[in-house]
């Protein structure tokens, strides 16, 4: 018992942490105070649960489709949102925070306030074993 709470502390606080290191990268590299960051964060999950749910693809092909269509969509947010007030750091902190709130109401709309997980590779990779030998 001892050991699933130090490991469950230990995903949660690196969870955290990677949060922490991507907010103050962006802020160090490109002196933006990105709010909207959390909310790519939570469109990422959003993306592997639905690839992993929906669409029936392997949770690590979800990660992949994450990791290029979440870059993707914050390239076109800046592009669109941050790089035309730039100069002005109250307006991008604004910008920003509507950006995080606009991604967090269109992800309860599309997926409810419901807890929803991705099973574990390992549990799905057997389930998909046992299908194909069926």
């Amino acid at each position: 018992m001892i050991i699933d709470i130090i490991f469950s502390g230990l995903i949660s606080g690196s969870m955290y942490a990677l949060l922490a290191i991507g907010f103050s990268l962006i802020f160090g590299v490109a002196r933006i105070v990105n709010i909207a960051h959390t909310a790519f964060y939570m469109l990422a999950a959003y993306c592997i649960y639905f690839s992993s749910h929906q669409l029936g693809v392997h949770p690590v092909g979800g990660m992949i489709a994450a990791v290029i269509f979440v870059p993707a969509f914050g390239l076109l947010a800046y592009k669109l949102f941050i790089d035309p007030i730039r100069e002005h750091e109250a307006a991008v902190l604004i910008g920003t925070i509507a950006l995080a709130i606009a991604l967090q109401e269109v992800m309860l709309l599309i997926f409810s306030g419901d807890f929803l997980s991705v099973p574990p590779a390992r549990q799905q990779t057997e389930a998909v074993r046992k299908s194909s030998k069926a």
